[in-house]
């Protein structure tokens, strides 16, 4: 066969390929469509629960009765506008079933059942949950040292059940006196050289909770005192508010919806349950008052405190003012720092 004709076979072979693959890949789309249409609309009623879409939700506010309509298409659960009611504990606009009732209850007693709590900061937490309305039957814990128990540290909740980290409550303890100190002239030790120590310091010890190593409550006054209260609770609300946010969003039984659902994972983008949480964390940081730089400081610091024990780093500097510390995405289900300090400024904002 002469090149020429060599030529208009391959020509003829590619073009039939070619024209071959558009066809499998429309028919591919069409069919991904078509069960797309039936794959969307059950994922949704899926995740929303469906038995409460459209329906109304009333709620008491400090400004009065306020009624929301449930949404389907939001499958986290309805309007961020429930986060106004005076009493607050689970979104009413997800409905469960017995079966996921039964499956969530089956996953605290398994992941809680090693975990071992302490009655410190418990004045924190029932100042915090006053301040927002979360209701008292919310249960929210502290544990010694998440990451005795835990390949993290921060916080954990459940499907009934909310574990603070305490290891990260007793730096943020001592970070809040520091702050208070330095705030009225009576301490020349820098911040960053401060939160290495501090951080080093609580990290050496393992599985259990301790007291302030360089800046003890005996050294503040009164004053002093209450501006350290004020950090604390600034610091601790957006980590606590983060965990009842998935409380409150039924995070365990959407995620489980959505292992189960066909398309689930196209559908339900990976940071999703985190950016709810982020979210929320902000908006109840607005309604309690508290200070937006310091509850997104506070991702920074959980950060530092991670990398301190896991990595020995000693210099929050590399978290805060490096662009890997901030814009890089260590885990698929959170976005980098600075995305999700950005969620909760927006949530801040909402209220």
């Amino acid at each position: 066969m002469s090149r020429e004709n060599d030529a208009a076979a391959g020509e003829f072979l590619m073009k039939r390929t070619f024209t071959t693959a558009q066809a499998v890949c429309c028919a591919v789309t069409l069919l991904f469509l078509l069960i797309g249409m039936t794959g969307c609309k059950q994922l949704l009623d899926q995740l929303s629960g469906n038995s409460s879409s459209g329906s109304t939700v009333t709620v008491q506010t400090p400004n009065g009765p306020l009624s929301v309509t449930c949404v389907e298409t939001d499958p986290i659960g309805s309007s961020f506008a429930l986060l106004h009611a005076t009493s607050l504990s689970r979104d009413q606009c997800v409905s469960i079933s017995s079966a996921e009732q039964f499956t969530g209850q089956s996953f605290d007693s398994q992941r809680f059942s090693s975990f071992i709590f302490t009655n410190r900061y418990q004045d924190v937490v029932q100042r915090l949950k006053g301040q927002v309305g979360i209701d008292a039957s919310v249960p929210v814990t502290v544990t010694p040292d998440m990451q005795c128990f835990a390949p993290f540290g921060g916080g954990l909740t459940g499907f009934g059940a909310i574990a603070l980290d305490g290891k990260l409550l007793d730096i943020l303890n001592e970070y809040s006196n520091y702050l208070a100190l330095a705030a009225d002239g009576h301490t020349t030790i820098g911040r960053n050289v401060a939160l290495a120590n501090i951080v080093t310091a609580h990290n050496s010890v393992f599985c259990a909770s301790y007291d302030p190593f360089f800046f003890p409550a005996a050294s503040l006054s009164a004053a002093e005192q209450q501006n350290a209260n004020q950090f604390m609770d600034s610091f601790v609300g957006a980590d606590m508010f983060h965990e009842f946010g998935h409380y409150w969003g039924w995070a365990l039984i959407i995620e489980l919806r959505a292992s189960f659902t066909p398309f689930g994972q196209f559908f339900i983008y990976p940071t999703q349950i985190e950016d709810q949480a982020d979210f929320v964390s902000g908006v109840l940081s607005a309604r309690a008052r508290h200070n937006i730089a310091r509850g997104q400081e506070v991702y920074d610091l959980m950060t530092f405190q991670y990398l301190n024990r896991s990595a020995g780093v000693i210099d929050i500097a590399l978290v805060e003012q490096t662009w890997q510390g901030q814009f890089v995405q260590s885990a698929g289900n959170y976005q980098s720092l600075a995305g999700r300090k950005n969620t909760f400024a927006r949530g801040f904002a909402s209220f």
